[in-house]
């Protein structure tokens, strides 16, 4: 899951439909052509640490406002697309494809937020307009599961949410899915705590 956040920046679904199912090496999708420096922050950085400068791409300011401040102490730094920002980084990804082909929906109808706080916990917001969450989680879990290691997703209440949750054992990283209206919120992090702070806070 450090794929997961690291590359972020580059593709926001793409990364999340391939790295929750990856078990390999990380390589890094093609950036989008909007201009912005693409930091690697590392799950091994302390918290208290300092972040590199750089700046995000902030296309989807109402999917940020969603996601949490701060976490453990730690202010959350955040960033967002539109699908039209990373079209031609992500439209050739076979994950993508296959989870927006589910629900009938192109690039066109989606955007994406992230937070992440330097200790490596995350928080995504994915929109795919007109469509259902829990359609968005289901065909997000069945795409994750054709596309590399299959994880065992159960229910649970953490943080007041409803969630399906599964352990990464490649990445031994713990992930959360949670949905409202035509969002799901992807929660990743090894802290019960974080986990219960960033999921009473979403929607």
């Amino acid at each position: 899951m450090n794929r997961f956040r690291a590359s972020a920046f580059a593709g926001l679904l793409t990364v999340a439909l391939a790295a929750c199912s990856s078990s390999g090496g990380a390589s890094t999708p093609t950036p989008s052509p909007t201009p912005t420096a693409v930091p690697t922050p590392s799950a091994g950085t302390s918290a208290s640490g300092a972040l590199p400068s750089f700046n995000l791409p902030s296309n989807a300011k109402e999917l940020e406002a969603l996601l949490p401040d701060t976490l453990g102490g730690a202010k959350v730094t955040k960033a967002s697309m539109k699908g039209s920002d990373f079209v031609n980084s992500s439209s050739s990804n076979a994950e993508l494809k296959a989870w927006l082909d589910s629900v009938g929906k192109s690039l066109n109808d989606v955007s994406a937020a992230f937070g992440f706080v330097a200790s490596g916990s995350a928080v995504f917001a994915f929109r795919v307009q007109g469509v259902d969450n829990s359609k968005l989680i289901d065909e997000f879990k069945k795409t994750s599961d054709t596309s590399g290691t299959a994880m065992t997703w159960t229910s649970a209440n953490v943080g007041g949410k409803n969630v399906q949750q599964a352990t990464d054992t490649s990445q031994n990283v713990k992930i959360y899915l949670y949905g409202s209206a035509d969002l799901m919120f992807i929660v990743e992090t090894n802290d019960p705590a974080i986990a219960q702070e960033a999921l009473s806070h979403l929607p």
